[in-house]
């Protein structure tokens, strides 16, 4: 679809459809098969190796058209830890690495570079690709500003959570404790996010600074004692170490400024890396510290996985009837959205993917059915299930404004306007409310923050001095 449109803009590229789901995440994947390509046709001697370069030519073609300015960045690291690699074997055994074939991969990346300017040529939008990977304007977009609002509201959620954090999976639900101004799609289109677009803010967010160090430490130490086999294997070897190396050092810079966390292939892709660098410098001198009989290990690991099968049939569970839900809903069959929303509740599984609690569903489902009394219920349930949820809190406000319960229902609005206040919508609800509470003041006060949507705030400000003189 996306390579079909006629016009390319900054969401263009976002449309392509795929396992990652995000072209970002797309372009990490093509990072790790593009460095195994690399690392293959240096040192795989085979009848393969003639296949290397033209897959290489392939994979690094989409990236570039894809634009993805994290994988730019993490290729910078990798040529920036392939050169301190090779100073370091020379500095160290005072010869130089052996490269042959370097030049065909120089001109293998300037293939790529022409054909993605052919194929940015053919829709004239060169001038916008040109704007995209330039790091200047990334810096002046919404996007950036966007990104660098959630890393300011992330870094506020660790210093109040900052020893084990919020737990894991609570990023997305503590988020709005901070307020959300300044995320724009949060706010104006209705965007969840689901973490910070930087795992290690992500991790730190969740399992605080212990969890960090669990992380972090382990692979300073693999890498530690990478570096230093290099002076010390033969140059096969040391080639594969270069490239494995490099390979993490952009895996690590991508989870700067991406989420490859989250996606089981990228996990699977860095893990293999780290093993084999393992592997390749493992020291056989060093002596195990303790030794967990096989029995034991067996057990344990098949027990962890029965418990992990079962909580994933649970959720396998929820989310069917979270797509059958979602189906009724769109019908406006009501009660079909009730029974599917009670269905889709596990134990293991009470909120959508969105973080909107099934109960949320239940209460806006009762409350357009008229029967007010379950509504409440169901909305105390979803609010005690994710007390942060923007929906969960706009729509009981609303709901108890229309059933004339003003006074609950203002507490409610004043919360929800927290997490987004430069709402405008919510202003005026805010101000509409207290207009029926008879404080006018307050009402007033409220409606003189709208800026953008004047005709409608005049039209406030008239009717609150009417009802104040009569």
């Amino acid at each position: 679809m996306a390579l079909h449109k006629n016009t390319f803009d900054q969401y263009t590229m976002y449309l392509l459809p795929g396992l990652s789901a995000h072209k970002n995440l797309l372009s990490a994947y093509l990072f790790f098969m593009s460095s195994f390509f690399i690392l293959g046709y240096f040192t795989d001697y085979s009848k393969w190796k003639k296949f290397y370069l033209p897959s290489f030519v392939v994979v690094f073609t989409i990236i570039l058209i894809l634009l993805t300015r994290a994988v730019f960045v993490a290729f910078l690291s990798f040529v920036l830890v392939s050169l301190f690699s090779a100073w370091y074997i020379k500095f160290k055994t005072k010869t130089k690495i052996k490269l042959e074939g370097w030049k065909n991969l120089v001109v293998a990346i300037g293939i790529s570079f022409a054909l993605f300017i052919t194929f940015y040529a053919s829709f004239s939008k060169t001038e916008y690709a040109a704007q995209q990977a330039n790091p200047a304007g990334y810096m002046e977009s919404t996007t950036a500003n966007e990104r660098f609002a959630l890393w300011y509201y992330s870094a506020k959620m660790f210093i109040k959570y900052p020893i084990a954090g919020v737990g894991s999976g609570n990023w997305k639900m503590v988020l709005p404790e901070q307020s959300l101004k300044g995320v724009y799609r949060a706010q104006y289109e209705n965007l969840v996010f689901l973490q910070p677009h930087n795992d290690y803010l992500w991790i730190l967010c969740e399992l605080g600074i212990i969890g960090l160090l669990l992380y972090v430490i382990p692979l300073i130490l693999i890498f530690n004692r990478a570096i230093k086999t290099l002076s010390e294997v033969n140059n096969a070897k040391q080639l594969t170490l270069l490239f494995l190396i490099s390979t993490v050092a952009g895996w690590a810079t991508i989870s700067i400024f991406d989420f490859p966390k989250e996606r089981t292939e990228l996990i699977l892709f860095s893990g293999t890396c780290l093993g084999l660098i393992y592997g390749f410098s493992k020291n056989e001198t060093e002596k195990i510290l303790f030794h967990i009989p096989w029995n034991i290990f067996r057990t344990g690991i098949t027990l962890f996985l029965i418990l992990n099968i079962v909580i994933g049939l649970y959720r396998l569970s929820g989310e069917k009837h979270f797509m059958a839900l979602s189906k009724y809903q769109k019908l406006n069959n009501l009660e079909l959205v009730i029974t599917e929303a009670k269905k889709a509740k596990k134990h293991f599984m009470q909120m959508d993917p969105f973080t909107s609690p099934f109960d949320l569903y239940i209460a806006r489902a009762h409350a357009a059915r008229g029967r007010t009394d379950l509504a409440f219920e169901s909305f105390e349930n979803a609010l005690a299930i994710n007390p942060n949820s923007y929906g969960c809190l706009n729509n009981f406000a609303g709901t108890l404004a229309k059933a004339g319960q003003y006074d609950k229902a203002i507490p409610l609005y004043l919360r929800a306007q927290s997490i987004y206040p430069d709402l405008e919508d919510g202003m005026f609800n805010i101000s509409y409310t207290y207009t029926q509470t008879k404080q006018y003041d307050l009402a007033e006060e409220w409606v003189q923050k709208v800026k953008k949507n004047t005709t409608r705030k005049d039209a406030y400000l008239i009717k609150i001095e009417e009802l104040r003189k009569r």
